[in-house]
């Protein structure tokens, strides 16, 4: 079978690159087959310098190429069986699976203010017998630059202690800063925005020994935090990230945790004086970076029962009138008291998909606005032999 061609169809983005991506699909019926190299080469149809591309593979197993296998589907949209997801970079040499699709994915990277038009090239994949595959590739360069900042929101988590244990750390903070950028950038590419774009690089906050509320002076140590925040902020593009609210209570439908400011229980009138203090020197802060509106309070995850309920209205209120500023999320199925209580509301994509229509926005008044929850949870098994980044 003669191979086709296939096309690609990219804008250009800065910091990074627009990416175009396409799958492209190889079989051999001889058992000992496998691939050797590849080559791609790819020119302007006019004189121009060559594009860089990355190659990705999906193979046939889950310890070779991370087919995951499903055996107990999860929900309408999940079937049993392969299920390719993992995208490992391409390792040479690779068996083929006889008698069996391999899929390969490509991906073309172009940079912004690359010259538009139409681009011709070829992938030429060599075999283990000598012979080859030749592939023509068409690629389209649009003549606009994708802007760095990103305009749909997300909020990804990432955590600090899975980055440890899954790259084997050891709790190293300079390691895992290093490691921790390579994610971040990594996010950047892919225009997504994680919970936290700062790593372990957050403010610290002191408060004097005075025992009167009013007396009481608050100062914030910005320093580790603004050198990351400006890379995540103003050189890589993040568009959102979890504020970090020191001394105030927290929960999830596990449990909640109720703190003391100074000696005073949350909620009292003497810690809601000392706490605006503390919220404002954050906010304002924030706000002269040009990082405020990128924020969001995302204190309670998903509170179950009256119990949860009531304690998420009076910290959503108290956040309300201390900093009316700062965005407050809430990521529960939706309620219109406790909707109107937040300024981002979040339910789940079979709530969305069973007649939630957007109820959030209407009820929570304006500036509010509804995401969308979509629980992922990847599970392939596989670690880093090596804890240094690559």
């Amino acid at each position: 079978m003669e191979p086709q061609p296939f096309f690609l169809s990219v804008g250009k983005s800065c910091p990074s690159s627009a990416s175009g991506s396409a799958c492209l699909l190889v079989t051999d019926d001889d058992q000992t087959a496998s691939i050797n190299a590849h080559t791609i080469a790819i020119l302007p149809i006019e004189q121009g310098q060559p594009y860089e591309f990355s190659v990705w593979a999906l193979a046939e197993t889950l310890e070779q190429t991370l087919l995951v296998t499903i055996t107990n589907p999860s929900d309408h949209a999940s079937y049993l069986g392969p299920m390719p997801d993992p995208l490992p970079l391409l390792e040479l040499p690779m068996g083929l699976p006889q008698g069996k699709i391999q899929p390969l994915w490509l991906t073309l990277h172009v940079p912004a203010h690359s010259t538009p038009g139409d681009y011709t090239g070829t992938v030429t994949l060599t075999y283990r017998n000598s012979g080859t595959a030749t592939i023509p590739l068409r690629v389209h360069v649009w003549n606009f630059d994708l802007p760095k900042e990103h305009h749909l929101r997300t909020a990804y988590g990432l955590s600090m202690r899975s980055l440890d244990r899954y790259h084997f750390l050891g709790e190293d903070k300079d390691l895992r800063r290093e490691v921790f950028r390579l994610y971040l950038q990594d996010f950047a590419t892919h225009r997504i925005s994680p919970y936290n774009p700062v790593g372990d690089d957050w403010y610290s906050v002191s408060l004097s020994d005075n025992v009167d509320p009013e007396q009481i002076e608050v100062s914030v140590d910005f320093s580790s935090f603004d050198d990351a925040a400006t890379y995540a902020f103003d050189e890589l593009g993040f568009d959102s990230f979890r504020i970090w609210l020191p001394h105030f209570a927290s929960g999830t439908y596990q449990g909640s945790n109720l703190p003391t400011l100074a000696g005073y229980t949350w909620g009292s009138d003497e810690y809601e004086i000392i706490y605006t203090k503390l919220l404002s020197a954050i906010t304002n802060h924030l706000a002269d970076r040009g990082w405020l509106n990128k924020a969001y309070a995302y204190w309670f995850d998903e509170p179950h029962g009256s119990e949860d309920y009531a304690m998420v209205i009076q910290g959503m209120d108290m956040l309300s009138r201390m900093e009316p500023r700062l965005n407050r999320l809430l990521t529960e199925e939706y309620d219109q008291v406790l909707a109107a209580t937040s300024s981002i509301t979040l339910a789940s994509n079979t709530a969305f998909a069973s007649g939630w229509r957007g109820c959030g926005c209407a009820s929570s008044g304006e500036g509010s606005s509804a995401w969308m929850l979509w629980m992922l949870l990847a599970l392939t098994g596989v670690r880093r032999k090596s804890p240094r980044p690559s």
